[in-house]
């Protein structure tokens, strides 16, 4: 029986394995949580990052801003869906970690991304697929419901100083396929703009920009920041392209 059970748990890891190779052995940091209401949380980039990290050998660790998790993973080959068992947290004290964009003190993703991760059990598991941009890769955690975690393979670029924030203009839709929006309450004129990609590389620069709106259909789907010039100062905002 023992040799049996032994055969059979190989065969269920193996199989995960095989199935979906890139999930494990690799650093995954948070990036974004949405929900069924359409409501986007954006992780900011820190100075330690969160992530998650799925062993081969059924154990899981990772961080989010100021605490720390480890636990087990289990996989149902039938139903293709992961659960988490042994989930524990403990927190990080003293906690210097910095992130940044943030608006007066830790993004709302910090409790939303711990109290998702520790719900997750046999009674309420996720589905886990890696998504694939060209070189870029991505992690998705998508709930029993619409809850949706995405993660990538590098760390959030601080492409700032820590004093950027996010008080004049709006930058809508998000997500969006073909064109970004950008508005404030007073009009304010826009100087230059960029946009830039996960790792901080630069997409696209305009100068003298006469239009508040942006055309960006020829992206590749994936999670970019767009940086705003005007005479208010700079703020960088985070867009998704879908």
């Amino acid at each position: 029986m023992k040799t049996f059970t032994f055969l059979l748990l190989f065969f269920l890891t193996t199989f995960v394995k095989a199935q979906n190779p890139d999930i494990f052995d690799t650093t995954w940091y948070l990036y974004l949580y949405s929900n069924e209401a359409g409501d986007t949380y954006n992780a900011d980039p820190c100075d330690d990052p969160r992530f998650i990290y799925f062993a081969p050998d059924n154990t899981l660790h990772g961080r989010s801003m100021c605490q720390e998790f480890t636990g087990n993973w289990g996989y149902d080959s039938v139903e293709e869906f992961f659960w988490f068992e042994n989930f524990q947290i403990n927190d990080i004290i003293p906690c210097n970690n910095t992130c940044y964009y943030g608006q007066g003190g830790p993004s709302m993703i910090d409790p939303i991304y711990m109290s998702f991760l520790s719900n997750i059990t046999f009674e309420s598991p996720v589905w886990i697929s890696v998504d694939y941009t060209g070189d870029a890769r991505g992690l998705r955690i998508n709930g029993a419901v619409f809850d949706v975690l995405v993660f990538g393979d590098t760390p959030l670029p601080i492409l700032s100083s820590p004093d950027v924030t996010k008080a004049v203009f709006s930058v809508y839709p998000n997500p969006t396929s073909n064109t970004l929006k950008f508005s404030s309450p007073l009009n304010i004129p826009i100087n230059n703009l960029a946009i830039y990609s996960n790792l901080g590389d630069v997409i696209l620069k305009k100068t003298n920009v006469t239009s508040h709106s942006i055309d960006i259909s020829f992206l590749n789907n994936g999670l970019y920041f767009i940086e705003i010039i005007s005479n208010q100062g700079k703020e960088i905002h985070k867009f998704i392209k879908k």
